[in-house]
């Protein structure tokens, strides 16, 4: 058991406002190991802007465009039709499926009873059930005593059970007959074909009504700030950067030791996603419409088909006459993308005291020949290391932190801002280019690789 820490999107003392650089409160990761803390503050920014804030004015924009008689508010019959917060968690999956909630909105979060709906009070009825401009996701890596009883058995030479200084040396040469198919880097199942399942499909989703305690040794904390640790790390990311800048990866070494924290942004289905969908809905909308008045009525709309049809219409049909116009129907898609692409997806995946993760310096759940070269080096500037030995129990718990807009859909690659012809040769995209992916003359390599080291590093290429 590493500890435990409570999640709350309600908070009380000990805990201060936090704010990111333009005043709006922030979003803070808490971790927390047998010895210390680590809170890290999150500053997300799209295009340049805080993202939280443009969650804020994206959700007052659907509360204006539900406000059919320009009052300020929602009354009930406009208060019926906001996205259910399943729904909107869905946008940001990349499943679409509009929906209203299964009771309406204002039986519950009419704060001042007055009947109507305030912008205010949209807001705090979906931050209430979990909703804001993040979506917190945490996983569990279920076998890493497994995983790490097979790595140590393929690094241990002389069998005794434990693995010196001098197997971590060959750590490479004990891994690479494992390489199946030669890429010269080692995948999980690779090295552990009889392990399947690195992570959990189950998690628990910040501020859901069945729970708001999370798993043992990790917190979230939205708009507050844990007063119970040192001063929090800040840690920056712009969440659609330009392509020849890269996907940025930040690690975090707790000053004992005991926590390695590796943050990054991953490439997501946003809004591959949404593009798809709209593409679908405009065509099908076409087809029903077989009077090509522009309107799609809810008989039109019950015809077989496997686009949900019946649901957007129940959602998008603002006036009530069960029937959706061209006009409804944009005016929803809009409103669906700009609620979904001002949300980001934080996933959290402890991986505990895991000797694979330790060595997977760049977080890409492979071992690279630079890697696995530099064990020693890794494991002892960890702590890993005791003497001769490796120890395990001084691995530091590892936390991988990935931010993406929507579902991640692939990692990047470890130098994904090298020029493209640094990227075309590392074949494997390890980060190295070794002599068989070099595709000039053999002198050339040579004179490049200014360590000797068999590998041209990003630096040694340029």
């Amino acid at each position: 058991m590493n500890g435990f820490l409570l999640v709350s999107v309600l908070f009380a003392a000990p805990m201060a406002e936090s704010e990111d650089a333009s005043g709006h409160p922030g979003t803070q990761l808490v971790f927390r190991s047998n010895t210390e803390i680590v809170a890290v503050d999150l500053r997300l920014t799209l295009a340049g802007e805080p993202i939280e804030p443009r969650w804020r004015q994206e959700v007052m924009s659907l509360a204006e465009h539900l406000d059919r008689n320009g009052d300020g508010a929602l009354s009930r019959g406009e208060a019926g039709f906001l996205p259910g917060a399943a729904s909107v968690r869905e946008w940001l999956g990349g499943q679409i499926s509009p929906s209203r909630p299964a009771t309406n909105p204002i039986d519950r979060f009419d704060l001042d009873q007055d009947g109507l709906l305030q912008p205010g009070e949209v807001l705090a009825s979906y931050r209430s059930q979990g909703v804001s401009h993040v979506d917190l996701v945490w996983r569990k890596n279920l076998v890493v005593e497994a995983a790490n009883a097979a790595l140590i058995s393929i690094l241990d030479h002389d069998g005794d059970g434990r693995v010196n200084r001098a197997d971590l040396k060959q750590a490479w040469q004990s891994c690479s007959p494992l390489d199946q198919n030669g890429d010269g880097v080692l995948e999980f199942q690779e090295l552990f074909p009889g392990i399947h399942g690195t992570r959990t499909a189950s998690y628990q989703r910040v501020g859901d009504d069945d729970s708001t305690v999370a798993p043992p040794s990790v917190g979230v904390i939205l708009g507050a700030r844990y007063a119970g640790s040192d001063a929090a790390r800040v840690v920056s990311f712009e969440l659609d950067p330009k392509p020849q800048a890269g996907r940025p990866k930040k690690t975090i070494l707790a000053p004992r030791r005991s926590l390695v924290i590796q943050c990054r942004t991953a490439p997501g289905v946003l809004p591959t996603e949404f593009e798809k969908f709209e593409r679908t809905a405009r065509e099908r909308f076409q087809v029903l419409d077989t009077d090509r008045d522009q309107v799609v009525t809810s008989t039109e709309a019950d015809l077989p088909h496997k686009f949900d049809m019946p649901a957007l219409l129940r959602a998008a049909d603002l006036d009530g006459d069960e029937r959706l116009s061209a006009e409804e129907l944009e005016c929803w898609l809009k409103v669906q993308r700009a609620i979904a692409e001002s949300r980001v997806l934080v996933e959290m995946t402890a991986n505990q005291k895991s000797l694979f993760h330790a060595l997977d310096e760049n977080d890409d759940l492979r071992l690279s020949q630079r890697e696995l070269r530099s064990a020693v080096a890794r494991l002892q500037d960890i702590g890993a290391v005791s003497g001769e030995f490796l120890e395990i129990s001084r691995i530091a718990d590892q936390w991988s932190v990935t931010m993406s807009r929507g579902r991640v859909t692939r990692l990047p690659g470890p130098h994904a801002s090298s020029p493209r012809w640094i990227q075309a040769m590392d074949t494997n995209q390890d980060g190295d280019i070794s002599a068989d992916e070099f595709r000039g003359p053999p002198d050339l390599f040579n004179q490049l690789d200014r360590d000797g080291d068999g590998l041209l590093s990003p630096v040694e290429a340029k």
